[in-house]
């Protein structure tokens, strides 16, 4: 199923960026075939910068595609709204970001490695967030 638009996570960035992940045939391939811009946070974009910080090559990639249309970055105002979602979720602060995300973006999809994490996170209180993940 396409979205209008794909939400993506620090995982699959961070695979795509690194050869060495075990997840990076599936994003090469998965991310090579959205259409761009990728919706994303500055919290995932820092846990993207913290993953790869020593891998060089990766970085220079990661500051090429924010720098290209690679990314729309969306900020997202609401930081009361994402901490309790974290709180009650029990999820990190960039995954409570990015479930908030998808109720603004209601027709997107959520690209991620964390399976069992969104699986189990809802929109709008009541609706599952729809997801891709490896």
């Amino acid at each position: 199923m396409r979205a209008d638009a794909v939400i993506v996570d620090a995982g699959p960035l961070v695979a795509f960026l690194s050869a060495a992940d075990k997840h990076h045939a599936w994003a090469v391939e998965y991310l090579s075939a959205c259409e761009m811009p990728l919706l994303t946070c500055e919290a995932v974009l820092s846990e993207v910068f913290f993953h790869l910080r020593k891998n060089a090559a990766g970085l220079a990639l990661l500051v090429e595609m924010i720098e290209g249309d690679a990314f729309q970055i969306v900020p997202v105002y609401n930081l009361v709204g994402v901490s309790r979602y974290a709180v009650r979720h029990r999820v990190d602060f960039a995954d409570a970001c990015l479930a908030l995300l998808s109720e603004k973006f209601p027709r997107s999809r959520i690209a991620t490695v964390d399976r069992r994490d969104f699986a189990r996170l809802l929109r709008y209180g009541d609706e599952p967030i729809p997801f891709d993940a490896p």
